[in-house]
């Protein structure tokens, strides 16, 4: 098993573990994004990146977040070529996540609602095996609000 590093972000209040050799390169105030930089010295196209962000908040009329969890999901997978979809409770919110290539990248892109929040994760890679990355990243979160 390889290495993880924990990371947190109190912008977006998610905590999650990444393989070692990620670095945090934003910690914005609605914002969070992770890269494996090597031996670059900035994030590239080609850069395996995460980036978090708070995009708005659930609306009353959908206290747990599910049904605009799953909206928002519809319309990230409608962005690239869909190759998959998952549907998850992580702490206890609800994640659902679509797997796509566009361009010649694959994207994990998850949305998320916690504690009255809507989040989504943004996972970047060269090839669909990167998938496995983001998804070990999404199940080891934990939201946390201070």
């Amino acid at each position: 098993m390889s290495e993880r590093v924990h990371f947190y972000a109190y912008g977006t209040g998610v905590s999650l573990e990444l393989p070692a050799g990620f670095e945090q390169v934003e910690d914005g105030e609605t914002t969070a994004t992770y890269a494996e930089l090597g031996d670059a010295a900035a994030v590239g196209p080609q850069t395996p990146a995460l980036q978090i962000r708070v995009v708005g908040a659930v609306p009353e009329q959908d206290p747990d977040g599910a049904a605009t969890v799953a909206r928002l999901a519809d319309q990230l997978a409608g962005s690239g070529i869909l190759l998959g979809r998952t549907d998850r409770v992580v702490d206890q919110c609800p994640v659902t996540t679509v797997e796509i290539e566009r361009d010649g990248s694959y994207l994990h892109l998850s949305a998320a609602a916690a504690d009255g929040r809507l989040l989504t994760f943004a996972g970047r890679g060269n090839a669909a095996a990167s998938f496995t990355v983001w998804d070990i990243a999404i199940e080891s979160t934990r939201f946390i609000t201070l």
